[in-house]
């Protein structure tokens, strides 16, 4: 009989920050952030001149430059399988779009695939995220360790 291992804890878990600065916008517009099309919270947003929480505006000449942290809310597979820990790690792979508009334009929690055409200003990136996990204490139902100091790549 088959067992399949299950994730118990989940240490070192670090929220990557990416330091965005965008230019050619709007002058004194506030901003929204969508990360792969979903509004960020601006607890995750903390503008080059403010702090943590604060709105994103951009100056007087056009630019906007905070540092967006992506939050990784991977706590909640702890005691599931390890398939479904990898598998939710191989959803996040890929390009995600970041996307910079107007606050006055577009306030909704999801982007409107539309919102080139209704944003007053907008830029969009894309960008890319990278796990490195080591599998450090993990043991299968024969007993065997064979993926101890396993380590994993993963860039999303």
């Amino acid at each position: 009989m088959s067992t399949e291992n299950t994730i118990k804890t989940i240490t070192q878990a670090v929220n990557q920050g990416f330091d965005i600065k965008v230019n050619g916008l709007n002058v004194d517009t506030a901003l929204n952030v969508y990360y792969d099309n979903t509004l960020v919270a601006n607890t995750s947003l903390e503008p080059r001149n403010g702090k943590i929480g604060d709105a994103i505006i951009t100056d007087k000449s056009g630019q906007a430059r905070f540092v967006f942290y992506v939050k990784d809310s991977y706590d909640e597979l702890i005691d599931k399988p390890e398939s479904q820990f990898i598998s939710t790690l191989n959803n996040d792979i890929g390009d995600k779009k970041l996307v910079v508009v107007d606050k006055s334009s577009i306030t909704a929690n999801n982007l409107p695939s539309n919102f080139k055409d209704i944003s007053r200003c907008y830029a969009e990136v894309t960008v890319k995220k990278a796990f490195d996990i080591v599998f450090s204490d993990i043991k299968n139902y024969s007993g065997s360790k064979e993926n101890v100091g396993t380590r994993k790549l993963t860039i999303i």
